[in-house]
């Protein structure tokens, strides 16, 4: 690719600095005699001020270096567009980390290619950032990286959860922000990305309905086995973050918003399970619960198990029939018993509080 001339192309942080040596454009300089000169890199994985903007006839000339922002740069070697770029120690042109000639140990980074080199000495556009990374170009990490404006992440917006759900046919997360604008039938289902320790992503249900969100593979959330996954509600905004691979953990499950308001996860019609007993009972698996069908007295729902700090409010709407609301496992209601239900007539409402794992204490509504 050819361009007109070197120099700033976007906003920038430039300085003025006297070349110890004759300096092309658009190749990395780093700290030469003085504080106030530089020079082509002289040896390997050397920290760089920045990129010559305009090349430099003599030694002692002016050298404009651009510090901070947009450049036209020359490669040392084929780039990709967003591929980050190091210093060829010998030419002080640019070249991709995890090239040949940068490979091993804790680089010196440049900057961040704005758009693709065919070839050794072609011209391309770099973002100027210098910085120290390891060798993982695919991924790099910083000792510190501080910022003085806004860091925009990557982001994706209108998609489609999974029609029908599963873990399998889950539509895949693919950015670090991700607006799921809709989930056609409860249960429809989104997968986040392989976990990685120090992984964030954070995911909005802008759909009509709660949707299913599973983690990739074998990883679990909120400790969760990977093939049932977690109900994330609509109108909700949740962060998923990872500390080892293999297991996310959720902050917002269960609530959401409704403009100014807050809310928490609810579920209308449910039907309790007919005939009744621990075993089968409808599980329940939201804050607030609406019970609208109880086909024969005793029929049966299920609370999830008692942890503390936990309260679940169930609503039995019709006018005929007593339900039974069974704790999960040896759990128990009140001073019933392990396992034993908790009778909730017709036209009642009953709140379950959970103070400590495996306890559930209930208020009933007059």
């Amino acid at each position: 690719m050819a361009k007109s001339q070197f120099g700033v192309v976007g906003h920038h942080v430039a300085r003025s600095y006297i070349g110890d040596v004759a300096i092309p454009a658009g190749v990395a300089v780093v700290a030469g005699a003085s504080r106030s000169s530089v020079a082509l890199p002289g040896s390997a994985n050397q920290r760089a001020l920045g990129v010559s903007a305009l090349a430099s006839a003599n030694p002692n000339d002016p050298v404009t270096v651009i510090e901070l922002g947009e450049v036209t740069a020359i490669a040392d070697a084929a780039i990709a567009r967003n591929q980050w770029v190091g210093i060829n120690a010998i030419t002080g042109q640019l070249a991709p980390i995890n090239s040949n000639n940068l490979t091993g140990g804790e680089f010196e980074v440049v900057g961040l290619a704005l758009e693709a080199a065919t070839q050794q000495g072609d011209e391309f556009l770099l973002f100027v950032v210098p910085v120290r990374m390891l060798d993982n170009g695919s991924s790099p990490m910083f000792a510190s990286l501080t910022l003085t404006g806004f860091l925009n992440e990557s982001a994706g917006d209108g998609v489609v959860a999974h029609a029908g759900g599963g873990q399998g046919p889950a539509t895949a997360l693919v950015k670090e922000l991700n607006r799921v604008a809709t989930v056609a039938t409860a249960g429809d289902s989104v997968v986040l990305p392989g976990s990685a320790a120090g992984l964030t992503i954070i995911v909005e249900n802008h759909g009509a309905n709660p949707m299913q969100v599973f983690g990739a593979g074998a990883d679990t959330i909120n400790d969760v086995a990977a093939a049932t996954g977690v109900s994330q509600m609509q109108g909700s905004v949740v962060l998923y973050t990872c500390y080892t691979a293999g297991a996310w953990y959720a902050e917002g499950l269960g609530t959401g918003y409704s403009g100014q308001y807050p809310t928490v996860s609810s579920q209308d019609a449910i039907v309790a399970h007919a005939g009744g007993g621990q075993g089968s009972a409808t599980a329940l698996t939201s804050v607030i619960n609406r019970i609208t069908t109880v086909a024969s007295a005793g029929d049966s729902v299920l609370l999830p198990a008692a942890q503390g700090g936990m309260q679940i409010a169930i609503s039995n709407a019709t006018a005929t029939n007593s339900m039974n609301v069974f704790p999960n496992g040896a759990d128990q209601i009140n001073a019933l018993g392990a396992s034993a239900a908790f009778a909730l007539a017709a036209g009642k409402t009953a709140t379950f509080y959970a103070a400590k794992a495996g306890q559930w204490h209930a208020v009933l509504s007059a």
